[in-house]
């Protein structure tokens, strides 16, 4: 709803009695955090979750109809890096996320007949640790419309993830030269 606005030149006084309150605002959590560089997310939203960062490097899950909440631990040894939640298809949504140290999860989150909610873990990769050869994961970012997953890298990699029968598969899409700190899908994902 909204206020119908007459023809020609209008002035709406926001702060007016006359005018409803027509959004409800509930805070979740209060988040403190220190001033610094970040190339990743802390929060990701989709139409059915939204997920934060809490230190020590567990992911808050609220299921946004229910309120439910659920406490996901899997970054043990160092505080989040990035966090992207697919679209969700009903109550069921894939999250992935990755660590200061690289590491890099996805989980399967599930509502169950609306009384509990699940996070089932369907992909581990231990990343290069600061400072060593390998693979550090920097950012996860969820294709628009499909379970596909692009992942950069410190190591210069991106690389596409996707889940067939079960178990998931990469493919290197390019080296570069310096670290990638970002990716994204273009338009409506076909690239």
């Amino acid at each position: 709803k909204g206020i119908a606005l007459p023809e020609g030149e209008a002035v709406i006084e926001v702060g007016s009695a006359s005018a409803k309150k027509q959004t409800t605002v509930t805070a979740i959590t209060i988040y403190n955090t220190e001033p610094s560089y970040r190339t990743g997310r802390l929060i990701a939203v989709n139409s059915s979750y939204i997920c934060y960062g809490v230190k020590g490097g567990s992911i808050r899950v609220i299921h946004q109809a229910t309120g439910m909440r659920l406490l996901q631990k899997g970054h043990s040894t160092s505080d989040l890096a990035d966090v992207a939640l697919s679209e969700s298809a009903g109550d069921t949504c894939l999250m992935a996320s990755c660590s200061d140290e690289g590491d890099l999860f996805v989980w399967k989150l599930e509502l169950e007949e609306g009384t509990r909610m699940d996070a089932i873990e369907v992909l581990r990769v231990e990343g290069g640790r600061k400072g060593e050869a390998g693979q550090t994961y920097r950012r996860v970012v969820w294709h628009p419309s499909e379970e596909l997953l692009l992942t950069a890298c410190a190591d210069g990699s991106v690389r596409q993830w996707s889940a067939s029968g079960g178990s998931w598969a990469s493919q290197d899409l390019g080296k570069h030269e310096g670290a990638v700190n970002d990716c994204a899908w273009v338009g409506t994902g076909s690239e």
